[in-house]
């Protein structure tokens, strides 16, 4: 395979999953370790891709802040497994007669499929759909008042902040638009990242919910959160990412 060859195979991977191994590109590849650091220090030099131990992760020139949020119906079918394997989790982790928030993401609204009558939850929520799937199971839900976003199918503004504000919770569940190293957690609305740091500092358990496309991501706002929070993720692919995100958050995978 040509040096031409490779470099498009690596950064094709790069721009899906934002890190990359040697032994990973060995196997897409068929060249040799010292071939692929070869490749990599020269791709380095050219300014396409920053070097790691061990591999390689995506120029942070070369992934922009992402202005643009896919609507709410396209987030439900992407990695729709993976989300859901963590929603199953998620609830997994409250017990029965709790006080929970769900915010308006799609991997909150997946773990309505298995909270139960019988567990006697108290469910607030800022999703509108979240509210609709919970009354059709029985559930009992509280929907915040206040500005509906269509895009997302969230409600926010001051009449939400003002109710949420009577709220403690057991646990809070947060979906979230990116996770990165040095930007952060974010989202791509002001209002709802409000409204996400509001829920979590009323809370005494706080996780934030990320499938693993999400990660090395950065959106237009930075969602601060003055609290200890876990991330519940898929297994990562990138053992080095793993160490990478484990150094600076609570990060806990989910078995796929």
């Amino acid at each position: 395979m040509l040096l031409e060859e490779r470099k498009t195979i690596i950064l094709d991977h790069l721009n899906q999953h934002h890190m990359v191994d040697l032994q990973t590109l060995v196997t897409m590849t068929g060249a040799s370790e010292s071939t692929l650091r070869r490749d990599l220090d020269s791709m380095e030099d050219e300014g396409l891709l920053i070097r790691v131990h061990g591999g390689a992760k995506l120029k942070k020139g070369a992934n922009p802040v992402i202005g643009e949020e896919p609507r709410f119906s396209d987030k439900v079918l992407n990695n729709a497994n993976e989300k859901r394997i963590i929603a199953q989790h998620a609830v997994g982790l409250i017990e029965k007669g709790e006080t929970i928030y769900l915010d308006a993401g799609t991997t909150t609204l997946l773990m309505l499929d298995f909270i139960t009558p019988d567990m006697q939850l108290n469910i607030v929520t800022n999703g509108v759909d979240q509210a609709i799937v919970a009354a059709g199971k029985g559930l009992n839900i509280q929907l915040l008042g206040g500005t509906l976003r269509a895009n997302t199918q969230a409600i926010v503004g001051q009449s939400a902040h003002k109710q949420l504000k009577k709220y403690h919770f057991h646990h809070v569940f947060l979906g979230m638009n990116g996770i990165d190293l040095d930007d952060g957690l974010t989202t791509t609305d002001e209002a709802e990242a409000f409204l996400k740091e509001q829920a979590a500092s009323q809370s005494i358990d706080v996780h934030v919910m990320i499938d693993q496309s999400k990660f090395e991501r950065t959106y237009p706002i930075t969602v601060t959160l003055d609290c200890e929070f876990q991330v519940v993720t898929n297994i990562f692919k990138d053992r080095h990412a793993k160490e990478d995100f484990t150094q600076v958050y609570k990060i806990k995978e989910v078995n796929n």
